[in-house]
């Protein structure tokens, strides 16, 4: 490697979009980290069947406020450059939307409750789920505002509140059902509720029905994509179980675990890009950021080729002789990730520079589509090797569906 290369290299890895990526992948580690002592701690203060009953009322709040994005983080940054200078009217608008969808997501989240739980721990999982969607409100308008730093602020505070009462509670045998959701809500409330009282001038309590009328065209297609993309992302383990066997959803759960370092890299990747390409409006900022963008990408892809080649090493040191056959799932799910790590230079230009909301969501749909056909004709006689392979197939046809129009959009069109 000349010295030209290694010089690129270090500029690359001292940009300030890296710099962003390690923030958000940081807060993204806190959550997780912090996830695991806490489960830890609860299953060691409750008995496996309330902590079974617990986890599928975290399942259920968690799904919900995921869906009760419905796209409006992606609408907040695409638009938040257009309206600057009438913010305040674009974040009440969008949070009395969110606050609207997290009332409607609590009330499913309190039908839908698991029995065997008394009538307070039934309200604290719909009080559960709305703190859940405002929280991702509050990260939403932070990312858009390229504010990374804050965001692994209010993570750090809500997983330490979170630890600290679960963990007197654990101490003093106090854990129940009711008083963990109590604690969760609380320290979301905590972390949201500091950032949103801190903005409380900005929050006038009135719709402005114009701005909603410029979100609307956008954010309906991406409420789509957005429910497509939670789709894509279940589906897998779900098919697996039915189609074919535990076995096969043991090992495809480890190489999957091994396989999120690259998920949460990605995702922080196109968290930080966002914003950035939200911001553009001359194709000459797009297509240089896209080049130095696209070294980043590049050097992920070189990381998910050493993991490749080392696979058979790491996956027997992590969990054990009786997972080599995970090695090839692996190997597989990195392979069929590549495409879609190539879309992180295809997908965020369309939709936040060009507002191609429509097309993601169709595009995304299609593939929803097709990794349903292939995951269900494959897994009958592959198992987890199928998830792969149809990974491979559906995630290169978003590229280069979203490759083509961007190719287009960019020679034949003015921002």
């Amino acid at each position: 490697m000349g010295k030209s290369s290694l010089r690129h290299i270090r500029i690359l890895l001292g940009s300030a979009t890296i710099k962003d990526v390690i923030i958000t992948t940081s807060g993204n580690t806190i959550v997780i980290l912090s996830g695991m002592l806490f489960t830890v701690l609860v299953a060691r203060g409750l008995a496996p069947e309330r902590f079974g009953i617990l986890s599928v009322i975290l399942s259920l709040a968690s799904l919900l406020g995921l869906i009760g994005d419905l796209g409006t983080g992606v609408t907040i940054t695409s638009f938040l450059p257009k309206f600057l200078n009438d913010k305040k009217s674009l974040m009440t608008t969008t949070f009395l939307l969110q606050l609207a969808i997290g009332v409607v997501a609590g009330v499913f989240a309190i039908v839908w409750h698991p029995s065997g739980i008394v009538p307070i721990s039934i309200v604290l999982t719909g009080g559960l789920t709305i703190t859940l969607v405002l929280s991702n409100y509050v990260n939403s308008w932070l990312r858009a505002e390229r504010k990374f730093l804050q965001i692994l602020g209010l993570l750090l505070l809500e997983s330490v509140t979170k630890l600290t009462i679960v963990g007197w509670l654990w101490l003093n045998n106090l854990l129940l059902i009711r008083t963990v959701l109590a604690a969760l809500v609380f320290s979301s409330i905590v972390a949201s509720g500091s950032w949103l009282f801190g903005h409380r001038h900005h929050l006038t309590g009135k719709i402005d029905w114009k701005i909603w009328q410029h979100l609307w065209p956008f954010g309906k297609w991406m409420a789509l994509s957005h429910l497509c993309a939670i789709a894509i992302g279940r589906v897998d383990s779900l098919l697996l179980i039915g189609l074919s066997s535990g076995f096969e959803a043991g090992i495809y759960a480890a190489a999957g675990r091994v396989a999120m370092v690259f998920t949460l890299l990605m995702s922080s990747f196109g968290s930080v890009s966002a914003p950035k390409f939200a911001s553009f409006t001359t194709n000459k900022q797009i297509t240089d950021y896209l080049l130095k963008l696209a070294g980043l990408v590049v050097l992920m892809i070189f990381g998910m080729a050493a993991v490749v080649i080392i696979a058979p090493w790491i996956v027997p040191f992590v969990f054990g002789e009786s997972y080599r056959p995970a090695i090839f799932i692996l190997q597989l799910l990195l392979v069929g990730m590549i495409p879609q790590v190539l879309t992180i230079l295809t997908v965020n230009p369309l939709i936040y520079v060009f507002k191609r909301s429509d097309l993601m969501a169709k595009t995304t749909f299609t593939q929803l589509i097709i990794l349903l056909c292939l995951e269900i004709w494959l897994m009958p006689t592959l198992g987890a090797k199928a998830i792969g392979i149809a990974w491979g197939i559906s995630n290169s046809l978003v590229l280069f569906v979203t490759g083509y129009y961007l190719f287009r959009v960019l020679r034949y069109e003015s921002t």
